[in-house]
Formats: structure tokens, C-alpha cells, sequence
């Protein structure tokens, strides 16, 4: 029996070493002095500890704050939320490694993805941070991206997409597919401004070191539509656009904008015929939040419009 224990404790030990060993391998492949580990004999469990150079790693939970700047971002590590600062463009400024990308910046640092953090670690008032000197990136396989379209380059094959204060650029190919419900074929044609899209693919270094994002699928939500009806105030015309402000007696009016391309239309009770929107009109407006939004703002929002049915022309008094 003590012989047998003997041996369960000498292999312990034997796993102990080796998970040290192992981390402290990673450890120096990821930059010298990143994390400290020891392993629990009794668990097996890798216990993390700063190493003699500082250092954190965790999962972000929140996206950098400035792009192209020095900014923060935060993660949590065993459940605790740090607050990990970078340095862009200056002396000492943070260098960001991630497998397969070319000179890598904040803009790769996305909610969900593990990094390991080199940098002196503070803590002050229960908040703790890291100043960091690097950031490995560990990128989950398959990245995707989800978030507004925010303009459309038909002839380059690209568009930018709005993530909260975040936007990147995603390039498409010929071997991109793509998914609209109710559309058969759906293409690169599909997309519009405003859309909602989820994009599945990879990062890569563009033209002037910018980072994009290649599509390998993109699945697209339309702009969903609203509509309104209230009484046609102020109207002005810009060009060839013409706007005009509704109001709807249910929260403050709204400006409506209304191409070229669209055309009003009377319903069938309107004496005489006309297809002109002018002020006191009372009309239904069918169309669409920049943001995709369906709940209105309440603060000066602005729908461009699909459809313009005139219900009643404005009454004069003689």
C-alpha cells in the first residue's frame, strides 16, 4: 500500500512538473515572462499567477475603444474583469501578434477571442489593469462578424460593416456565398446599405497594411420596414431629393426622404387624383431606418421612404 502510494504521488508530481513545464514553454513562445503557472498536485488544475514581468490572459468580453489610437479594452480572467491598456504610435507603443496576420492591430482584437497580455499588472480600489508592451490574439477557428452594412463598393467587391464603434472592410470573391431568406441565387447584388449581414470568414492585410475581412459566407437580413401615417409638414427639395417632416400625433415627427425614384401615389378616395405630396396632406409612409432599427428613436429619426400613399389632400378655406 505505501508502495503504491509512493508511486501515485511520485506521478503526480511527474504531471505537476510537466504542466509547468508546459506553460512555461508557452509562456516563452508567446514572449518571455507572459504567465506564470503551477499546477495544483491534488486538482490538476493550472492555477495562473503574474509573472515576473507582468503579465494576464483572458477572454475579452468588451472591443477596443479607439482604433488607429491608444485605447483599452477589458477581459475577464477567472471570472474577474481587467482592464487591459494598449499604446498606438508612440514610444513604447504595443505590438499585437495573431497566427497568419500581417502586422496585426487593435482592430483584430474582437469580443470572444483569448489573448495573453505581457505587460505590468496594477491593481487599484478592487480594479485591476495591464499596461500592455504586447498582446497575443488567440482567434477562435472561424471568425465571424455580425453587424449593419455600411456602404457598398459594387465595383471592388467590398463593403464596410458597422459593429457598435467598430467598422471593417470585408471583401468578397467568386467563391463567396451568399444566403437571403426568400431569395433564390441570392449574390453580392443583395446587399444594401443598411442591411443586417453575419459574415463568416477571415482576417488578412489589405493595401497599406489595413485590415480586412475575407467573406467565405455572408448572410443577409434586409433593412426591415416601418411605416407611418401622419400629416405632411415642411417640404423642401435637395438634389433631387425631396424631404419632408411628418407629423404622427404618437411621438415627434419625423423627416421623411423621398428619392427621385419614388413615386407617390393617391389611394382610390382622394378627389381630385394627384400624385404630388403637399403640406397638410395626410399620408402613410413605408420605409426604412438607416440603423435597421424597428422601434422609433423619439429624437429626430429620419426614414427613407419606399412608398408614399396620399390618404386625404390638405383642405383650404376660402
Amino acid at each position: 500500500m505505501h508502495a503504491a502510494a509512493g508511486s501515485t504521488d511520485r506521478g503526480a508530481r511527474r504531471r505537476t512538473r510537466g504542466l509547468v513545464m508546459g506553460a512555461g514553454l508557452l509562456a516563452a513562445a508567446l514572449g518571455a515572462g507572459v504567465t506564470g503557472a503551477v499546477a495544483s498536485a491534488a486538482t490538476g488544475h493550472v492555477v495562473r499567477h503574474d509573472g515576473e514581468h507582468g503579465g494576464i490572459s483572458g477572454t475579452v468580453t468588451t472591443a477596443p475603444s479607439a482604433l488607429g489610437a491608444s485605447g483599452s479594452f477589458t477581459i475577464s480572467r477567472d471570472g474577474t474583469s481587467v482592464t487591459v491598456d494598449y499604446t498606438v504610435g508612440a514610444t513604447g507603443a504595443t505590438t499585437f501578434f495573431e497566427r497568419g496576420v500581417t502586422a496585426p492591430t487593435a482592430a483584430n482584437v474582437l469580443v470572444g477571442d483569448r489573448v495573453v497580455v505581457s505587460g505590468p499588472v496594477t491593481t487599484s480600489s478592487g480594479t485591476t489593469s495591464v499596461a500592455a508592451t504586447s498582446i497575443w490574439i488567440i482567434a477562435p477557428e472561424g471568425r465571424e462578424l455580425e453587424g449593419l452594412v455600411g456602404t457598398v463598393n459594387t465595383s471592388g467587391g467590398s463593403f464596410t460593416l458597422e459593429r457598435g464603434s467598430q467598422q471593417f472592410t470585408v471583401d468578397v470573391s467568386t467563391t463567396t456565398t451568399y444566403r437571403e431568406r426568400g431569395v433564390t441565387n441570392a449574390s453580392f447584388a443583395n446587399i444594401q446599405s443598411g442591411d443586417r449581414v453575419h459574415v463568416r470568414g477571415s482576417f488578412a492585410t489589405g493595401t497599406n497594411n489595413t485590415v480586412v475581412f475575407n467573406a467565405a459566407a455572408v448572410a443577409i437580413e434586409p433593412v426591415p420596414l416601418v411605416s407611418f401615417v401622419g400629416t405632411v409638414g415642411t417640404i423642401t427639395t435637395t438634389s433631387g431629393t425631396t424631404s419632408f417632416t411628418l407629423v404622427t400625433g404618437e411621438h415627434e415627427p419625423v423627416t421623411v426622404e423621398m428619392a427621385s425614384t419614388v413615386s407617390p401615389f393617391d389611394a382610390p378616395s382622394v378627389t381630385p387624383p394627384t400624385t404630388t405630396v403637399a403640406t397638410g396632406d395626410t399620408v402613410v409612409v413605408v420605409g426604412s431606418r438607416g440603423d435597421g432599427a424597428l422601434v422609433p428613436h423619439h429624437h429626430g429619426e429620419v426614414i427613407s421612404a419606399a412608398d408614399v400613399v396620399i390618404l386625404a389632400v390638405a383642405t383650404t378655406t376660402p
